[in-house]
């Protein structure tokens, strides 16, 4: 059996910590003392370690990169401004031309156009961190067309449809416009917007008698307003847009300034005042001008026009999640104040009345009564209120960083290690700060 030429016991007895024998450690008292400490120390550190050292990053690909990161063991150990402050991981850039949804959208959103933040010089793209549309994008104006064809059988039945489109402004992370686009309403494809479709039939009684030959087109584009003003300069128009997001305005039903309007006739021939479109659109333009859509009356098509821009309005705010006092879809109360009563001519309902078929009762004022029951408002509060608590973002994926616990082996020793540096360097500082001391006493001594 091999013999080590000192013993474990002699060695601890005659250990010194490198000063003179002669010269004792004056401040006995202070072991006990710096043991606790130490210990204590050991224990703190071990548990500091553990979130540091026992987890490991990994990237990883989400579609909600600003959920918070789950808890860690001992976390609140650390301290706060030795924390990450915010949720960290790889923009997305949009480009222009880019077309998606948002969570749970009915609309598709195609970039148009975007600028550089502080050159405002045009950039074809810009990097998006999953900030919420519902916090700085708003509708810039809505353009909707009413449009009649004719079929092409020898008896021409006549097809109506209406459609709408617009613009939306966000202003962060940088300004940017977006282009929307709802089909007309023959489209199969619009299941989904079948309640709006509904308004845009009290148009057609109205055309039946304003217009009752030949197939045409008549747009309008509109833009939201407050307190509307005729002058259409591109600071007017941005202090509107402004209005609207702010109090009291965000109370009231909204107005809308026309910007422009337009008539497509492809059967000349058959319209009643022939070929030069401007004489039914001269009787409009000075209103135009003027810019007021449902405060004068430009004409019959005015009352359900301003519906239709009401109900496209509130629709597209309502996808982007931009819910405010006056969300007519919301509040009973809102909904009568901005959707205007429609008489349909009693004469043009029913099936024989027109080339069209059935002309029901208007869905304006169906609509209105139904305020009143509280089933279709409940469905639509609980609509409103999914809205607001759904994230109102693109659906797209994000890398972003996360903490996972190493294997149990790695973990331990990690942790050991950081721990051991850590105590040891203390130690060490401990040593130091002792010498310092019994050197300075062993100074003051010899002076004696």
């Amino acid at each position: 059996m091999p013999h080590f030429p000192i013993s474990l016991p002699g060695f601890i007895k005659n250990y010194r910590v490198n000063y003179n024998v002669e010269k004792p450690y004056p401040w006995h008292w202070t072991t006990p003392i710096a043991l606790s400490i130490l210990l204590l120390t050991t224990i703190l550190l071990t548990c500091v370690n553990v979130p540091l050292t026992a987890f490991e990053t990994v990237q990883e690909f989400t579609y909600f990169p600003n959920t918070s990161y789950a808890r860690l063991p001992m976390e609140n150990l650390i301290p706060v401004f030795l924390r990450a402050s915010t949720v960290q991981f790889s923009p997305q850039h949009l480009n222009v031309g880019q077309s998606f949804q948002l969570n749970g959208s009915a609309l598709s959103y195609t970039i148009t156009s975007a600028f550089d933040t502080v050159t405002q010089e045009p950039v074809q793209s810009f990097p998006y961190y999953n900030n919420a549309f519902s916090s700085s994008c708003d509708v810039k104006n809505i353009t909707i067309a009413v449009q009649r064809t004719l079929g092409d059988s020898s008896i021409a039945y006549q097809y109506y449809g209406w459609a709408s489109n617009g613009f939306i402004y966000c202003t962060f992370p940088t300004y940017f416009e977006m282009s929307w686009d709802m089909p007309y309403s023959g489209d199969i494809k619009v299941d989904d917007f079948s309640p709006l479709h509904d308004f845009g039939a009290d148009l057609k009684g109205i055309v039946v008698r304003a217009i009752p030959n030949g197939e045409i087109t008549v747009a309008v584009t509109a833009r939201p307003c407050c307190n509307c003003r005729g002058n259409l300069s591109l600071e007017a128009i941005e202090v509107d847009l402004k209005d609207v997001l702010q109090d009291p305005c965000n109370s009231k039903p909204v107005q809308f300034a026309a910007l422009s309007g337009n008539i497509i006739n492809t059967t000349a021939t058959l319209n009643p005042w022939g070929s030069n479109v401007s004489d039914f659109f001269s009787g409009l333009e000075p209103q135009f001008q003027q810019g007021y859509i449902g405060t004068h009356d430009l004409s019959a098509l005015q009352s359900p026009m301003h519906n239709l821009f009401q109900i496209v309005y509130h629709f597209v705010r309502l996808d982007l999640g931009v819910i405010l006092t006056n969300q007519i879809f919301g509040s009973p109360q809102m909904f009568n104040k901005s959707i205007l009563p429609i008489q349909v001519p009693r004469f043009l309902m029913g099936a024989d009345g027109t080339p069209f078929g059935t002309i029901s009762e208007s869905a304006a004022n169906s609509a209105l009564s139904a305020t009143t029951n509280t089933t279709t408002m409940q469905a639509l509060h609980n609509l409103v209120h999914s809205m607001q608590n759904t994230d109102r973002v693109p659906v797209l994926e994000y890398l972003r960083p996360i903490s996972r616990l190493k294997p149990l082996g790695s973990a331990i020793t990690s942790v050991f290690v950081a721990t051991f540096a850590m105590v040891s360097s203390v130690w060490a500082i401990f040593n130091i700060v002792a010498k310092a001391f019994v050197h300075s006493e062993s100074v003051g001594g010899g002076g004696e």
